[in-house]
């Protein structure tokens, strides 16, 4: 009975020669319709004088083919990515804020996360019915509902829905005081359905961070969680404060 002798570790490791591809591949010629893939970063000269071989163009939109799909591919694995991590912040946030034993824990709670985990660089936060010793305490602001300066909000309230960019002098300038330099884009949030309890406004320095085409949905899920966090503490707002 014959045997075969295994090849060394250094026969093993030896680096293909030019000649032993080229044997090896005289001797499948079949190899490249089972490993078509290589095909598409594999760069074969064609002998076309004065144009390009239709094999090579071919090859070429392969190519770039494949790099789309890779990019997609990555970028769809990045959105999922960033919105498991948003889902872990927003959970982390509602244990929170249901932890909260009052109006003024709630607001703490609130900032704390938005600072820490979603990285804002000033958060504001206008109220109605919050009593004026509590809203200092929690660093709210506490709203009077025929405050003429909430005109300049009429727009947002009557939409009811989160609002994102850039926001006029007026809105930076009632929102967040001596920070408005540090603002560059915001989210108006509604606390309530068209602001019935008031308004979140997260900003960053960043001018691109927050634009008008941005998703809203985890906005519009913070503004309900927060309402729900407060009601407990807070009088039930009247049938017309409806903003707008």
């Amino acid at each position: 009975m014959s045997t075969q002798r295994k090849p060394g570790p250094q026969e093993e490791s030896q680096p293909l020669s030019d000649e032993m591809v080229d044997k090896y591949l005289r001797s499948h010629p079949d190899f490249f319709a089972d490993h078509i893939n290589l095909l598409t970063i594999l760069r074969i000269p064609h002998p076309v004088t004065g144009a390009v071989s239709l094999v090579e163009r071919q090859v070429t939109a392969l190519r770039e083919q494949n790099r789309q799909f890779k990019r997609k591919l990555m970028e769809l694995v990045q959105t999922g990515r960033d919105n498991d991590r948003v889902n872990r912040q927003l959970h982390n946030l509602t244990l929170g804020l249901l932890g909260a034993r009052s109006a003024g824990e709630v607001i703490d709670s609130l900032f704390e996360h938005l600072y820490r985990d979603f990285k804002a660089d000033v958060v504001a936060l206008g109220l109605y019915d919050l009593p004026a010793g509590e809203a200092q305490a929690a660093n709210a602001r506490a709203l009077e509902r025929d405050d003429p300066a909430l005109g300049a909000f009429a727009a947002f309230f009557r939409a009811g829905r989160p609002l994102c960019g850039r926001l006029k002098g007026e809105q930076i300038d009632f929102l967040f005081g001596e920070q408005a330099d540090l603002v560059g884009s915001a989210a108006l949030i509604p606390v309530g359905g068209h602001g019935r309890r008031g308004v979140l406004a997260i900003a960053s320095a960043d001018p691109a961070r927050f634009h008008r085409t941005m998703e809203t949905l985890f906005l519009e899920h913070l503004g309900q969680l927060l309402e729900r966090a407060l009601e407990r503490y807070l009088p039930v707002p009247p049938a017309s404060s409806s903003q707008g």
